[in-house]
C-alpha cells in the first residue's frame, strides 16, 4: 500500500511532515558546520570528502 503526505493529498503539510523537513534542515547544518571546521582547519578536501561523503566539488564550493 502507497502512503501519500498530507501536503500530496490536502495541500498542505501535517506537523509530521514539517518536522521532518526541520530536522533534515538541521543535520544539513550540522553537516555544513563540519565540513567549514575543516576546512578552517586545513584539512584536505580529499579527506573531507572521505569523511563527509560530499563530493570535492562540493566542499570547494563551501570555502569562503
Amino acid at each position: 500500500m502507497d502512503f501519500k503526505k498530507c501536503s500530496e493529498v490536502y495541500g498542505y503539510k501535517s506537523i509530521a511532515e514539517v518536522e521532518e523537513e526541520e530536522l533534515a534542515e538541521k543535520i544539513t547544518q550540522k553537516e555544513n558546520d563540519w565540513i567549514d571546521a575543516m576546512i578552517a582547519n586545513d584539512i584536505p578536501v580529499e579527506k573531507i570528502a572521505v569523511i563527509s561523503g560530499r563530493s570535492k566539488e562540493e566542499i570547494l564550493s563551501r570555502k569562503h
